[in-house]
């Protein structure tokens, strides 16, 4: 296969719509050689997808996109390596799944009353923050980017899901692990974008982060630009993905060129 990857993509397991062999599918069609598997909070789908992978000569890398939290800045962190897949991380994990959970639970509470939240609080199953913002556009509830929390919740602004980036990123790296800070300038439903002090300061103070996500399809070229020369002054590592979380979705697989992201490769490709 041609030397490109895509460093972050989602499946059902989380709140993508690929299934694995979906993924591996498309991976191949486009002449992707290497992907990783990166579901929030969960990697039930990395060893289904490495299965399928070895079979279409592409390596599938573990990891998953871990839900935390700085200074009260709700960010998410990517975690990759053969330890993602061990019992510290699944540990980790699992308490983080429970956070969310408890989160999206306590602000659905502030959805109007009818059939949409009802069901959204009946399931068993974990919940996701996806699954309160469509449950929020069900009722017409109007969700912007970065999701402002008077928008979900009046009552209780200052509560954020997930676990402490510092926590996360230092159990990671003690197990050998690599954490990268996701999309950093990106404004996402549940994510702030940092501006570049910021994200120096957020560096210095949790050095167990390895690197940084600089090439995203919502990083336009001066995030994508100033990323990559604080990385390069910085000499940690670079990574870069599309965020992609299935077909209906309007941003595909690609194929970005593994040169970009040879250090980080290095570290941890099987």
């Amino acid at each position: 296969m041609p030397e490109s990857m895509d460093l972050h993509l989602h499946t059902r397991a989380s709140d993508g719509q690929w299934t694995p062999a979906g993924l591996i599918a498309r991976a191949r069609a486009i002449g992707v050689g290497t992907i990783a598997v990166t579901d929030h909070d969960v990697t039930d789908a990395v060893h289904p997808a490495r299965s399928l992978g070895a079979s279409a000569a592409i390596t599938v890398i573990p990891g998953v996109e871990v839900t935390v939290h700085w200074r009260k800045v709700p960010l998410h962190l990517l975690v990759y390596g053969e330890p993602v897949l061990g019992a510290t991380v699944s540990a980790l994990l699992a308490r983080a799944r429970e956070s969310v959970d408890q989160w999206v639970r306590f602000r659905a509470n502030a959805l109007p009353d009818g059939l949409v939240r009802s069901r959204l609080l009946s399931r068993n199953d974990t919940l996701s923050v996806a699954a309160l913002v469509r449950a929020a556009r069900g009722c017409g509830v109007a969700i912007s980017h970065g999701m402002p929390d008077e928008k979900v919740n009046p009552l209780h602004p200052a509560a954020i899901p997930g676990l402490d980036l510092t926590e996360v990123a230092d159990i990671a790296h003690s197990v050998g692990a690599v954490p990268i800070l996701a999309h950093p300038m990106r404004v996402g439903t549940l994510t702030r974008a940092l501006d570049i002090n910021t994200l120096e300061a957020l560096l210095d103070e949790v050095p167990a982060i390895l690197g940084v996500e600089v090439m995203h399809p919502r990083h336009g070229q001066p995030q994508r630009e100033a990323l990559a020369e604080l990385a390069s002054r910085r000499a940690i590592l670079v990574t870069a993905g599309s965020d992609s979380h299935g077909p209906a979705r309007a941003r595909p697989p690609i194929g970005w060129p593994e040169e970009l992201s040879r250090d980080f490769l290095k570290r941890v490709r099987p």
